[in-house]
């Protein structure tokens, strides 16, 4: 099945989000530091720098794996259901924009 032959990238991403997590855990106890918003915008920005090579191979692969499936499944959807998930990838889009910093 599609799901057993994709890579696991749980391993990669719980260790990731353990260094992330701890990292913003340092950050948020230097609170008052001259430097915390530039330190925790680029934590929350470019926190994908975090990840190790491997697991950044990981996680490309894991993506690449979704959008297989999506390329795959979503023939299958009907008309409505096109038009929902359209919607809803919009909305989530818009969301998405509005959380980025203006550009400068």
């Amino acid at each position: 099945s599609w799901n057993d032959a994709r890579p696991s990238a749980a391993p990669a991403g719980l260790a990731y989000r353990q260094r992330w997590r701890s990292e913003l855990a340092a950050r948020l106890a230097k609170r008052q530091a001259a430097d915390f918003c530039p330190a925790l915008t680029r934590l929350l920005l470019d926190g994908d720098t975090l990840a190790t090579p491997a697991e950044q191979q990981a996680f490309a692969a894991n993506r690449a794996q979704w959008r297989t499936l999506f390329v795959e499944f979503a023939p299958t959807l009907s008309a409505g259901q096109r038009q929902r998930l359209r919607e809803r990838l919009t909305e989530t889009a818009n969301e998405l924009a509005e959380l980025l910093p203006p550009a400068t």
